[in-house]
């Protein structure tokens, strides 16, 4: 008989505290969920809200995307790919279009909703798009700061305004003196 045990791990950065939740079954690691700092909220608070029954874990009981995660808020090159997750965790259809069009988004690199709505076939679909990242369950991992609204401005953020820049400046994507996006960075 198989069982879904889930568990988290918090890893700190200069950005606050990032949460991963995951789950086994059938021995399987299967990440549920990556959350962005609160600044209203510990990370373990938060957790505790959403996922009570879930057990802390630190060591060798955690995914190695959590030490990709850590090396990568830390400025270090890092290459995320689905591996770190599973396609089983994106969702059917558009979202999943979406999701996956945005993990090829190069580093460095931004796109807009719009443009990504293009991209995979649905060209007035740029505002769905944006609903999408704003659910997206991989923040970091698939690189929903890297899209951006068709003015070159950030746009939100789940992780908010401020952190979404940060993220794409160590990127090293650069900003006009309007605080847009230099174009030589957008994904044509």
């Amino acid at each position: 008989m198989a069982f879904r045990t889930c568990f988290y791990h918090i890893i700190t950065s200069c950005y606050g505290e990032v949460g991963l939740i995951w789950s086994r079954f059938n021995r399987k690691v299967m990440v549920e969920q990556i959350l962005l700092p609160r600044e209203d909220k510990s990370m373990k608070t938060v957790i505790a809200e959403i996922r009570p029954e879930s057990k802390g874990v630190t060591g060798q009981s955690v995914p190695d995307v959590a030490a990709k995660i850590a090396a990568y808020l830390q400025g270090k090159p890092v290459f995320f790919s689905l591996n770190d997750l599973g396609r089983e965790n994106l969702g059917p259809g558009f979202r999943q279009d979406v999701l996956l069009r945005t993990l090829t988004i190069p580093l460095g690199m931004v796109d807009t909703y719009g443009g990504l709505a293009l991209k995979i076939g649905h060209p007035k679909a740029a505002r769905a798009v944006g609903t999408v990242m704003a659910q997206n369950p991989f923040p970091l991992v698939i690189p929903c700061h890297r899209v951006i609204r068709s003015d070159g401005k950030t746009g939100c953020y789940g992780g908010g305004a401020e952190m979404k820049r940060k993220l794409l400046t160590m990127e090293g994507v650069t900003f006009d003196r309007t605080g847009s996006v230099a174009g030589i960075h957008v994904c044509r």
